[in-house]
């Protein structure tokens, strides 16, 4: 696999063709125009949210950002049930330093947030 940079994913009408969660990371695997298989993989989530899916799975667009209001959101939900100070939580890519926020729309308008610590991102091809 080789390693792909966020600028390289070509994410207008691409397909998503999986969305795999487990404790440490949020997987996708999309197909681009380029009929490239990337996985985009979030280390580390500290939240993720699905809007509105239905039966689409074209994508319109994919943004990552730094200041989401999604993520804004998850930090003040750990907040309230946690406290101010979290402690450590056994997966070294979840951090509150650094985050970031994948939002992925499809063309129908549903969206895919995502908040992590880490996004690794592999293509096949």
């Amino acid at each position: 696999m080789n390693g792909l940079s966020e600028d390289e994913i070509l994410w207008p009408d691409a397909e998503l063709e999986s969305l795999n969660i487990d404790y440490d990371s949020v997987d996708i695997l999309i197909t681009d125009s380029l009929e490239r298989k990337i996985t985009i993989s979030a280390k580390g989530f500290i939240g993720y949210k699905v809007l509105g899916f239905w039966d689409e799975n074209i994508i319109d667009t994919g943004i990552f950002s730094k200041n989401h209001e999604f993520q804004k959101e998850c930090l003040e939900n750990l907040k309230y049930r946690m406290g101010d100070k979290l402690r450590e939580s056994g997966c070294v890519d979840r951090t509150l330093s650094d985050l970031t926020t994948l939002e992925i729309k499809l063309i129908d308008g549903c969206s895919i947030l995502i908040v992590a610590g880490k996004f690794v991102i592999a293509s096949e091809k």
